[in-house]
C-alpha cells in the first residue's frame, strides 16, 4: 500500500483554528498577524481529507493551542524550540510556526515515522518560505530501550498501517484488523539518542543557554505509547538541571522545559489508567510540576464554550479517579474519554532559559472548561495500592 504522494498545497488560515475553538476573542492589533499557511497533504488519507474539508489544521490539543496562543498574544520574542513526537504531516507544528514565525526565533522539530507524512512536512516547510532550520523533520519512531528492534547499526521498528489511516500506525496491532494492514519498517530511536543542533540564538539574559540545548516544549501524540517514549528519555533527555551545575561536558545537554500530552487514551481501560499513573510518576521524578485532567471527547465537549470539557485530577485523588474510570464508566464510553497531562519546570530554572513556558505564557484553562467528565458514586472506596 502506498500512503499517497503529497497533494498540491492547501492554504490554511491559522486564526481560523482559534475561531473554531472560540479562543479568538482577545486578538491584539499590534501583534503581527499570522500569514496563511501552505500545507502539503496526502492522498487518500483521513487526516488530510479532514483538513481539506474543514480548512483547519488537524490540531486540537487544548494545552498546545493555549500555549501557542499566549505566546502570540504576548508577542513573545527570543529563542523558542519545540519537539513534536508523532508529528504526522505537521498540522500542530506548522500551525505554531505560522503563528509565531514573525515573532520568535523559532525552531520546530517534528519526529514522524511514516515516510509519506514526513515528506509532506518537509515540503510544507519549503512551501512557506521560512528561513532554513525553522522546521526540522526526523523520520523515525520514538521508542524506549526495551522495544524489540531489528538491525544492529540501524535499528528499526515494524508498524502496521491501515489504508487511509497512516496517523494510526501501530507497532502492536492493526487498527482495522490484521488482514487490512500493510507493514512498514521505519527507523527507531529514543529521546536520549537524539542529537540537537545548537540553537543559533541566545537567551535574552545570556544565562543558562550555554550549558543546555533547550527544548521549550516536548509534545507527544503517539497512539498510546507516550509512556514508552518518555522512558526512552528518562536517563538524559528529561533530567532536571542541577542548581549549581557549571557543566563539565564539552557539549551542552538537553533541557526540556515542559511536556504536553494532550491526547492520552482511556479506551484500553486498566492499561491506560496504569500508564497514566506511570507517566505522572516518571515526570515528577525528573523534577517537573505535573498537572493531570480527565477529558471528554463526546457531545458534552462539543457543546462546551471552547469545545472542551475537563475534570482536574487533584493531588491525592488519582485512586478515586481511576476507580470511577474503571468501575463507574461503561466500557463502551471509554473511547469518548481521555487524559491530558502537562509538566512544567519551576519558574526561574536555569537562569531563565524556560521563560517561554513560565507565566504569563504558561497556558491555563478557563473556569467554563471544567465540569463533570466521569460518573460519580455517593460512596467509593480507594483502589488497592
Amino acid at each position: 500500500m502506498a500512503v499517497g504522494a503529497a497533494r498540491e498545497p492547501a492554504v490554511v488560515h491559522p486564526l481560523r483554528l482559534l475561531a473554531y475553538y472560540r479562543l479568538d476573542q482577545d486578538a491584539l492589533a499590534d501583534v503581527p498577524w499570522p500569514r496563511p499557511l501552505r500545507m502539503r497533504l496526502l492522498q487518500e488519507d483521513g487526516v488530510s481529507l479532514a483538513i481539506t474539508a474543514t480548512g483547519l489544521p488537524f490540531c486540537g490539543g487544548p494545552l498546545w493551542l493555549r500555549w501557542v496562543t499566549r505566546l502570540w498574544r504576548g508577542a513573545f520574542r527570543g529563542p523558542l524550540r519545540t519537539l513534536e513526537g508523532g508529528a504526522e504531516a505537521g498540522s500542530c507544528s506548522l500551525w505554531a510556526a505560522a503563528m509565531l514565525g514573525d515573532l520568535a526565533d523559532l525552531r520546530v522539530i517534528g519526529v514522524e515515522p511514516m515516510p509519506a507524512a514526513a515528506g509532506a512536512l518537509r515540503q510544507s516547510a519549503k512551501a512557506n518560505g521560512w528561513p532554513r532550520g525553522t522546521v526540522e523533520v526526523l523520520e523515525a519512531a520514538l521508542v524506549n530501550r526495551s522495544v524489540r528492534v531489528a538491525g544492529r547499526g540501524n535499528p528499526t521498528v515494524t508498524l502496521s498501517v491501515a489504508p487511509g489511516r497512516s496517523a494510526e500506525a501501530s507497532a502492536i496491532h492493526c487498527v482495522a484488523g490484521d488482514r487490512a494492514c500493510s507493514i512498514v519498517h521505519v527507523p527507531a530511536l529514543t529521546l536520549d539518542e537524539l542529537t540537537l543542533a545548537p540553537h543559533p540564538a541566545k537567551a535574552a539574559d545570556g544565562r543558562g543557554s550555554g550549558r543546555f540545548e533547550v527544548i521549550h516544549c516536548l509534545k507527544l501524540n503517539v497512539m498510546g505509547f507516550e509512556l514508552d517514549v518518555l522512558q526512552g528519555g528518562a536517563d538524559k533527555f528529561l533530567l532536571p538541571p542541577e542548581p549549581d551545575d557549571r557543566g563539565g561536558s564539552t557539549s551542552p545537554r538537553p533541557l526540556v522545559c515542559s511536556v504536553i500530552l494532550d491526547e492520552l487514551k482511556l479506551d484500553r481501560g486498566p492499561e491506560d489508567v496504569r500508564r497514566l499513573g506511570a507517566i505522572i510518576r516518571l515526570l515528577q521524578s525528573r523534577g517537573f510540576l505535573v498537572e493531570a485532567f480527565v477529558r471528554d471527547h463526546g457531545e458534552a465537549a462539543r457543546r462546551a464554550p471552547h469545545r472542551l470539557l475537563l475534570e482536574r485530577i487533584q493531588v491525592g485523588e488519582f485512586g478515586q479517579v481511576a476507580l470511577r474510570a474503571l468501575h463507574l464508566l461503561p466500557v463502551a464510553a471509554r473511547g469518548s474519554k481521555g487524559w491530558v497531562v502537562a509538566a512544567w519546570r519551576k519558574v526561574g530554572v536555569a537562569g531563565g532559559a524556560c521563560r517561554a513556558t513560565e507565566p504569563p505564557f504558561r497556558p491555563a484553562f478557563a473556569p467554563e472548561d471544567f465540569g463533570q467528565v466521569l460518573p460519580r458514586a455517593e460512596a467509593t472506596a480507594a483502589l488497592p495500592a
